[in-house]
C-alpha cells in the first residue's frame, strides 16, 4: 500500500513539473500517516531559476503542523541542489524535494535544525531518499 500511496505523491510532484516550462513549487504535507502534496504559487520574479511561495502561505502550513517539506522542480537542470537551494532550506528549517525534470530524479534536503516532526522526516527518507 504505501508503494504505491508513494508513487502517486511523487507522481503528483511530476505531474505538475510536467505543466510548465518554469520552476513549480508546493508543499508536502503529513496526511493520516502518509504524505500528500499541495501546489503553490511561485512568486519568484526570475521563474527559470528560483522559486518563491509567499512567506504567508508557508506559516499558515506551519501553524497545522502538518508540513512535511516544500518541493520545487528544475527545469532544465539536475536535481542536485544549488547554492542557493541550501542557504533557504537551511534558514527555513523545512526540508526541500527538488526534481528534475531534465534527470527525472529526485533529491531530499534535510537542514541541520528541521523544524518539521520527525516522524514527517521519516516518510520523507523512505519515498524521495
Amino acid at each position: 500500500k504505501n508503494t504505491q500511496l508513494a508513487h502517486n505523491n511523487m507522481q503528483s510532484i511530476i505531474d505538475h513539473a510536467n505543466t510548465s516550462d518554469i520552476e513549480v513549487c508546493g508543499f508536502i504535507l503529513a496526511d493520516n500517516g502518509d504524505l500528500k502534496t499541495e501546489p503553490a504559487k511561485n512568486i519568484a520574479v526570475y521563474q527559470n531559476d528560483v522559486f518563491e511561495i509567499h512567506p504567508l502561505e508557508i506559516l499558515r502550513h506551519m501553524k497545522t503542523g502538518k508540513i512535511a517539506a516544500i518541493y520545487h522542480t528544475h527545469p532544465s537542470s539536475g536535481e542536485q541542489e544549488s547554492k542557493f537551494d541550501r542557504f533557504n532550506c537551511e534558514n527555513s528549517c523545512i526540508p526541500y524535494v527538488i526534481y528534475s525534470k531534465e534527470s527525472q530524479k529526485f533529491n531530499l534536503l534535510i537542514p541541520k535544525k528541521a523544524h518539521v516532526n520527525k516522524e514527517y522526516i521519516q516518510l520523507l527518507k523512505q519515498k524521495y531518499d
